[in-house]
């Protein structure tokens, strides 16, 4: 009786059966309210069929990760790319009012590389990606937006993290990110290129919601991360935290459990999401996301078991 009860809530917590999806393509929408509307758009969609006139020899398995950065009327759009019998390469797209093009690859080191998390600072374009495989977090600096990258800093080495997002503020600046074991780690420094640091004063947390999921934005003077939501799945939603950062200490506070989810019934973007890059712009908020498709479902206990055995590591005692 007792293993049927322990089997019931393991399968509450993260269902034995989970979905088996498509590829992952990228989608983009706009909203003049974001927090009361953010839907999906089912024909705004980008995917791998657009880079085919491209990279001759290394075909595209699927496309995710959006960032995008507006500049003088047109939207650049970086994507992880991920190639068919190798690692990933990070990807562009030139948006000027209907008309995409894809511009080929702009990053393409000697391991995966994804995340790219493209932003301004002091007039000049850096990129914050995932380099999980170089053993390092790694920041790049175009030399000619939005080509010619280059690594000008490791921020944290011998580390291999997930997904780092990043705040920039007047005085102290945050990364968030999280290991293979899922645990979350926070950084802080006052210098954006280097004094990186874990900080000492945030709680730590395990398992679900703690790979970060997006861009960190601001709106109405707070701060917001979206994180991954895998319930159900890799990509079940998109969970957004606000970053409360006091005396007390850094803290993740759950907003809104579903701020961007599949649409069940729909064509596309039915099965699983896991990424949004939202920002404002000439009074509406323009965001990109990814998502997948339903393909079929598949029995898994062992992802429910580790991913429980994540979960139950927040509530053990730390001395």
């Amino acid at each position: 009786m007792m293993l049927i009860i322990l089997l019931l809530i393991l399968n509450y917590r993260y269902p034995f059966i989970k979905n088996e999806n498509l590829p992952w393509v990228v989608g983009y929408n706009s909203s003049e309210n974001f927090l009361d509307n953010l839907a999906i758009n089912q024909q705004n969609i980008i995917s791998s069929d657009l880079t085919k006139s491209f990279d001759i020899g290394k075909e595209s398995r699927f496309l995710a990760d959006p960032f995008f950065i507006i500049k003088n009327d047109t939207t650049y759009i970086f994507v992880e790319n991920q190639i068919e019998g190798e690692g990933a390469v990070i990807g562009l797209f030139k948006k000027y009012q209907d008309d995409i093009v894809y511009e080929g690859t702009i990053l393409d080191p000697s391991f995966h590389i994804s995340f790219p998390q493209v932003f301004k600072y002091e007039n000049d374009f850096y990129m914050l990606p995932e380099t999980k495989k170089s053993n390092n977090v790694l920041l790049y600096k175009s030399n000619s937006f939005p080509y010619d990258w280059t690594v000008i800093d490791t921020l944290i080495k011998n580390v291999r993290y997930k997904d780092p997002a990043i705040l920039i503020m007047d005085s102290l600046n945050f990364i968030f990110t999280c290991n293979d074991d899922l645990e979350l780690f926070v950084y802080c420094s006052d210098n954006v290129f280097e004094g990186w640091t874990e900080c000492d004063n945030y709680k730590k947390k395990y398992g679900n919601e703690i790979r970060a999921g997006g861009r960190i934005f601001k709106h109405n003077q707070r701060y917001y991360l979206p994180m991954q939501n895998m319930n159900k799945a890799y990509g079940t939603s998109i969970t957004l935290y606000e970053i409360s950062i006091s005396e007390e200490g850094v803290r993740l506070i759950r907003r809104n459990e579903n701020f961007i989810k599949p649409q069940i019934g729909k064509k596309y973007f039915n099965s699983a999401m896991h990424h949004i890059d939202i920002q404002k712009h000439a009074d509406k908020y323009i965001y990109y996301y990814d998502g997948q498709n339903l393909d079929k479902k598949k029995f898994n206990i062992r992802r429910s078991i580790a991913l429980n055995f994540y979960d139950f590591k927040n509530f053990i005692p730390t001395f």
